[in-house]
């Protein structure tokens, strides 16, 4: 959660300015987003040092039981492209789903153009980086 001075945090806040005005039921955030713990959390989630999410599992288990254990919600984990699974080594979606040991419902998945669409655009940038590329020798 961003502090803002209210009860709703600043992306929830632009979330309601933007397209998915009233998408969002309800969102709450076990710790405040300062810097401790956002590079606490870039630490676990993009540099692969999965063992840091065990220091707030529980309490992660604990503040899901007591907002969502309602029967309307169900723990449904966002999947990760395989490359983003050797560079990272885990789903970080599917560990927070982990951690509450509920019933989780795998319904979601990855679309394989999506994937080739990005894989062409990166093709297509090393190639114009290669078109411009150079090199400054000493004289």
């Amino acid at each position: 959660m961003k502090q803002t001075g209210s009860s709703i945090c600043s992306d929830c806040l632009e979330w309601e300015k933007s397209s998915y005005q009233g998408v969002l039921e309800k969102n709450v955030s076990l710790y405040s987003y300062e810097p401790f713990m956002q590079d606490y959390i870039a630490r676990w989630k993009y540099r692969g040092d999965y063992i840091l999410g065990k220091v707030f599992e529980a309490e992660f288990r604990k503040l899901y039981y007591q907002h969502f254990q309602d029967s309307k919600y169900e723990v449904v984990s966002i999947p990760i492209s395989a490359e983003r699974m050797v560079e990272r080594g885990f789903n970080q979606a599917g560990e927070l789903a982990a951690f509450t040991r509920a019933k989780r419902k795998d319904v979601l998945g990855r679309k394989k153009a999506w994937r080739k669409a990005i894989q062409a655009q990166t093709i297509a940038q090393a190639d114009c980086r290669k078109s411009f590329s150079f090199a400054i020798r000493a004289a």
